[in-house]
């Protein structure tokens, strides 16, 4: 039997979303056509979530922590395959096959050592080009070449996307159509409108942020990260003089001499993370819309209309169970207790009235807190002057 011809095809961060996986929203007719006449794996899964640890175990064998590339290849990260590992390349090459990279592989930073016949790199540090559909007319040049080696060969393809770029506004400086408004979201992934931007409640100043190596429209709140961590040596250093005391018998020893080095240090930081965070506090700029809507979808609504039931006369246990069953009803069609009319509502029980509407009103909740240490405006008023007033005393 004569040996067959091998062509490997990698790309970036599709995981499963192909049609012949039952995702609907990508059109991969060929794709799905070679599923459908060959062998589909339908259990296999990927041993890192990043790109080159992942590619590095597929053409090894081998996890990242035996391998060498735990990270990224490219940039400032440089992770490498060891050099005792054996890439697949090497065993086809030993078994007599003649061996081309072409586009783009992610295993190595110097893909020269690899140890291809052929190299048709199509990567660059500022932007990758190694798009799907110059890299298929390069391999079909190749493939249809009658110059080409006669030997059995192995093909490694590589192309860059389905995989988005950081400097690019959009994320899709390369693909020659639009990509869909509608994604196909994983099964095991609830879809929530809400974390797609997180909370986004407040902007940063700029001067205490920097920008991700990755994400051009995310800001890092070093300033803030770092003061949380300095918090960690000021509580060591707490430590140091609870043991430092523990011991002593009476007033002072020469043990006291060494209580020094951890309060200067633990003063001082205090005194610099304070100012820091005053002026990134001074700097946040609130976005009260994002924040009022954040609490028009909040299904915290559903404990104003137990409590309203409950002034209602409707025992709470019962009320409990009532308001329960609206929101699982809500939740299975798509909605929020505040969508509901007040026919809807009176439907799961009659003690709902006219003013139920207002009364689980956002602004009309907060008016109702008035116990001491409650949300009320007023008494937040009240905790702010009474804190004011200590730290000033």
């Amino acid at each position: 039997m004569s040996r067959p011809n091998v062509i490997l095809i990698t790309c970036h961060d599709l995981g499963q979303h192909l049609g012949c996986y039952g995702i609907r929203t990508v059109d991969t007719p060929h794709i799905d056509r070679l599923a459908a006449e060959g062998v589909r794996f339908s259990n296999s899964f990927c041993v890192a979530p990043q790109c080159s640890p992942s590619r590095a175990a597929l053409v090894t064998g081998r996890y990242p922590h035996c391998n060498g590339v735990m990270g990224l290849c490219h940039g400032g990260f440089k992770w490498d395959l060891h050099e005792s590992e054996t890439h697949l390349v090497r065993r086809f090459a030993a078994a007599g096959y003649y061996t081309t990279l072409i586009g783009i592989q992610h295993e190595t930073p110097h893909p020269k050592r690899l140890g291809f016949d052929e190299l048709h790199l199509e990567m660059d540090d500022k932007l990758p080009t190694a798009r799907a559909v110059q890299c298929a007319d390069r391999a079909a040049a190749w493939l249809a070449d009658p110059s080409r080696c006669q030997r059995p060969f192995f093909l490694q393809f590589g192309i860059y996307e389905p995989h988005r770029h950081p400097s690019h506004p959009t994320g899709w400086p390369l693909t020659h159509q639009k990509p869909r408004a509608e994604v196909t979201v994983p099964g095991y992934l609830k879809r929530d409108e809400g974390a797609v931007e997180e909370f986004g409640y407040f902007d940063l100043p700029d001067r205490f942020a920097t920008g991700s190596s990755l994400m051009p429209h995310k800001k890092n709140p070093d300033a803030l990260e770092l003061t949380r961590g300095k918090s960690a040596r000021v509580f060591s250093d707490l430590f140091s003089l609870l043991v430092l005391l523990k011991g002593l018998p009476l007033t002072y020893n020469r043990d006291m001499q060494e209580d020094k080095e951890p309060l200067f240090h633990a003063l001082a930081t205090a005194k610099d993370a304070l100012g820091i965070v005053r002026l990134t506090v001074e700097g946040f700029t609130p976005r009260r819309e994002t924040m009022e809507e954040a609490v028009r979808n909040s299904p915290m609504q559903a404990v104003e209309m137990a409590e309203y039931l409950a002034l209602k006369g409707v025992p709470f246990r019962e009320a409990h169970h009532i308001v329960g069953t609206m929101v699982k009803d809500c939740e299975r069609a798509g909605r929020r207790l505040s969508d509901m009319t007040l026919a809807e509502v009176r439907a799961y029980s009659q003690a709902f009235g006219e003013d139920v509407q207002d009364y689980v009103k956002p602004e009309n909740v907060i008016l109702r807190r008035k116990t001491l240490g409650g949300a009320s405006l007023q008494q937040v008023r009240d905790q702010i002057a009474k804190e004011k007033d200590y730290l000033h005393s």
